[in-house]
């Protein structure tokens, strides 16, 4: 099977899974248990709105959940090695771990309009990424990777928005070069191909269509159908309604969902970004 067959298998295979399940997510819970010190739930800071306020909220989900996570390991480098552990040393001034960019980032990966979630990345003593922690906007941890975990969740550095635009032009000159872009968003869509909590996506409005460009690769999608959820969930209640699901999974191999308005965006993937010049490019930070 060649590279690029299975490539599509497996995005395939992704499409499947996701289109066959809705996700079902607790709704935000009620301040009193953010607020109270001895529940599970407990944050020093609700829904912090400052750096120092979420880095506060930070420190104490690290030392409650990964001062007695010692003996979890993860593979790194072709090893196994102890990682959220490390994390502790950010509890003191002479750790060789440090806080980097903390980014709010608006989220349709839950079923509330105006959610967001807060990304937190953990830079090593070189300024290379370590590690990014994702928490709800009530200050809730949700998750950490590490950097080279595994291959579907290497991290890439946040990038600022105009030198997004900038690399999304430079992916193919002759198929993008003549967009006027008129809108760009970093969001965050549930667990896809092309998506995940951890690895916002950036959604590009340009005049003749709208663009999904995800940050794990810097792969470009293209809008093609969308389908709502509702309709997928009657498919197969119907007759043929497997067969449509099928169709419409073979049109759009690439898909996200958007859970706050209800929609499956069916993408085309029109560019794929070389590797290699990826990593000789030079970036600036925001």
């Amino acid at each position: 099977m060649t590279a690029k067959k299975l490539l599509l298998l497996i995005a395939v295979v992704f499409a499947l899974s996701f289109l066959l399940r809705a996700e079902k997510r607790n709704p935000p819970l009620p301040l009193e248990e953010l607020q109270n010190s001895k529940g599970p739930s407990y944050v020093p800071i609700p829904y912090p709105k400052t750096r120092e306020e979420i880095i506060t909220d930070v420190k104490y989900i690290i030392k409650k959940h990964y001062a007695r996570r010692k003996n979890r390991f993860s593979v790194h480098a072709g090893k196994r090695k102890r990682r959220g552990p490390e994390l502790l040393g950010l509890l003191n001034k002479e750790s060789r771990l440090k806080f980097g960019k903390i980014l709010k980032i608006k989220s349709y990966y839950t079923f509330f309009p105006e959610d967001y979630a807060i990304l937190v990345d953990i830079l090593d003593e070189n300024e290379q990424l370590e590690a990014r922690m994702c928490f709800k906007a009530s200050g809730i941890w949700t998750q950490t990777s590490f950097t080279g975990e595994k291959t579907k969740s290497i991290l890439k550095p946040f990038r600022s928005k105009e030198e997004a635009k900038k690399f999304f032009f430079n992916l193919d000159p002759g198929a993008l070069g003549h967009l006027e872009i008129l809108d760009m968003e970093r969001v965050i869509y549930g667990y896809s191909y092309i998506s995940s909590p951890i690895s916002p996506v950036w959604v590009i409005k340009a005049a003749s269509g709208t663009y999904y460009m995800d940050t794990k690769r810097y792969d470009v999608y293209k809008l093609k159908e969308e389908i709502s959820i509702k309709t997928l969930k009657s498919l197969k209640n119907i007759p043929d309604g497997e067969k449509i699901r099928k169709d419409f999974i073979k049109r759009c191999p690439f898909s996200i969902q958007d859970n706050v308005n209800g929609v499956v965006f069916g993408l085309e993937r029109i560019t794929k970004t070389n590797l290699f010049n990826l990593l000789k490019s030079n970036w600036v930070e925001e």
